[in-house]
């Protein structure tokens, strides 16, 4: 997603696949901050990143200790408030969380 909030690059998987099976895909060719979630901590998942100059970066849990700044920290909770929103946004035009379908050529052929 761009600062503007306009989608880049997407990538649609089953809801059985772990995102961490996709980050690959979704990585591929990439550079700078890579904003994600908790289910994102993970150092292997951060040293798999650093030779592709991605660098992942997720909220903390309650119990960790945050050495970024408070300033980096706001920032940071900002642009996944944007996030959310365009996700959310998405979800409600294309109706994609009722989507029934078999396969993914279905789903891709009903949004292209």
């Amino acid at each position: 997603m761009t600062w503007h909030g306009v989608p880049v690059a997407d990538e649609l998987a089953a809801v059985n696949i772990d995102e961490r099976g996709i980050l690959p895909e979704i990585t591929n060719n990439r550079k700078g901050m890579l904003l994600a979630d908790k289910d994102l901590i993970r150092p292997e998942l951060k040293d798999y990143l650093a030779p592709q100059h991605l660098d992942l970066q997720t909220p903390l849990r309650k119990n960790m200790q945050d050495s970024r700044s408070k300033e980096t920290a706001s920032l940071m909770m900002n642009i996944r408030r944007k996030i959310e929103t365009v996700i959310e946004q998405l979800v409600e035009r294309f109706h994609i969380q009722s989507i029934k379908a078999k396969d993914m050529a279905f789903v891709y052929k009903s949004y292209t």
